[in-house]
């Protein structure tokens, strides 16, 4: 269990995914002690300051990549939608950026799903695009990095995707959470 700790945390300082054909248990990522920004967590690179579709739920049902499984995680969604290519970034900048933020939060890299790459989700359109949806990207995205923060708030599960031949990005964050029911049993009168 440590080694596996202090593979993912050298993982993290380099850069480096985990190898693709391994499941990682999200309990074995370390709890980091960094107190973290106000949910949505991470921000858009400064060179493009606007979204331009953003979607948000108090709770919801979505997945996630732990290594090469997916699994559902729920809790507090949002995705944001940004420019990549008319901001003047390159998709590679984009992925450097959150990964020097979330890293700065203690936060660990998961998966990397490249361009083509098959590994970790399915080659048949029609199964990509579902898995794409699952994990709440736009269609079947050029490059995908999932992120994973332990903190003593809950787990944060951050992915962020280019898509459209490096046009766009999203950013798809879960804080997860347990469902808190807002109804409650009525109490009889006698």
């Amino acid at each position: 269990m440590r080694a596996l700790a202090r593979h993912l945390l050298l993982a993290a300082c380099l850069g480096a995914p985990l190898a693709g054909a391994q499941a990682v248990d999200p309990a074995s990522v370390p709890v980091s002690k960094l107190a973290l920004p106000a949910f949505l967590f991470v921000q858009l690179p400064k060179e493009s300051p606007k979204t331009f579709y953003e979607h948000d739920v108090n709770w919801e049902r979505v997945y996630v990549l732990a290594g090469s499984r997916m699994v559902p995680v729920e809790g507090k969604f949002k995705i944001r939608t940004f420019s990549v290519q008319s901001a003047g970034l390159t998709p590679e900048a984009v992925m450097k950026h959150y990964e020097r933020e979330i890293g700065a939060l203690g936060g660990i890299k998961l998966a990397t799903v490249k361009p083509g790459e098959t590994t970790l989700l399915p080659a048949g359109d029609t199964e990509r695009r579902r898995a794409f949806e699952k994990l709440r990207h736009i269609g079947t995205t050029d490059a995908l990095e999932q992120y994973l923060i332990r903190a003593p708030i809950g787990n944060v599960w951050i992915s962020i995707a280019v898509f459209d031949d490096g046009l766009n990005g999203s950013v798809v964050v879960v804080h997860e959470q347990p469902f808190k029911p807002t109804v409650s049993l009525l109490k009889v009168q006698q």
